[in-house]
């Protein structure tokens, strides 16, 4: 049985008067499964799906620092069912920078 998994935030949060330093990952269960599946989009289950694995609501996610939010993005796809970790890559897929063309120096002869 998967464990849960303590991530130490680098910036503190805060939430309800509370400054949370660190969140506790939780392996998926199936309960949390089936409440992503009411979601709009892939990027709105991912968020459901993560905040029930942290047991915080989803507005708390927007409290989370880039740096801990991609930390938390890269703790969590080993207590996820596959569905999870697709919609993961996607996101990441999303996000990545545009690659620039590769463009070849010509040499001018004189």
């Amino acid at each position: 049985m998967l464990k849960p998994v303590k991530l130490p935030l680098t910036a503190e949060a805060e939430w309800e008067g509370e400054t949370i330093c660190e969140l506790i990952i939780r392996p998926v269960r199936m309960i949390d499964l089936e409440n992503s599946d009411g979601a709009e989009n892939e990027e709105e289950a991912f968020k459901i799906l993560i905040a029930g694995m942290i047991r915080m609501p989803i507005e708390f996610l927007g409290e989370l620092g880039p740096d801990d939010w991609e930390a938390l993005a890269l703790a969590s796809p080993p207590l996820m069912g596959k569905r999870a970790q697709d919609v993961m890559a996607q996101q990441k897929q999303k996000t990545a920078a545009p690659k620039k063309k590769a463009t070849r120096a010509r040499s001018r002869r004189s």
